[in-house]
């Protein structure tokens, strides 16, 4: 069985964006490593490019790199699912449904059903 790695995530694509920029100088390019490494996320990096002077296409690059290695969210798992559902129910239907349990048991039963 072969495993293969993604590039896309394990490239350094800061090092190579800014390797490839003639207008920054070793400083900046260092200060902008830095700064693409120790962010989570692309909003993150986003908004601290915004305070710092850097070309245009330079910033876009970096965040568009970045958005690679942004974690996805995780799908609900059914029993989230079903919690979510029964928090858009009225209080006063569940008030209703917990005073006869065999009527929340088929809500249950229901809102975690596969579909």
């Amino acid at each position: 069985m072969s495993h293969e790695i993604d590039a896309r995530v394990t490239d350094d694509h800061a090092k190579n964006i800014l390797s490839a920029e003639a207008t920054l100088g070793d400083s900046d390019r260092a200060h902008l490593w830095e700064l693409f490494h120790s962010t989570a996320s692309s909003d993150e990096l986003a908004g601290r490019l915004a305070h710092e002077e850097v070309p245009a296409h330079v910033e876009e690059a970096l965040i568009a790199a970045k958005r690679l290695t942004d974690r996805k969210p995780e799908p609900p798992t059914p029993v989230q699912g079903a919690i979510e559902r029964l928090k858009a129910i009225s209080p006063d239907v569940l008030e209703l449904a917990e005073k006869h349990p065999t009527v929340l048991r088929a809500l249950v039963s229901e809102a975690t059903a596969k579909e």
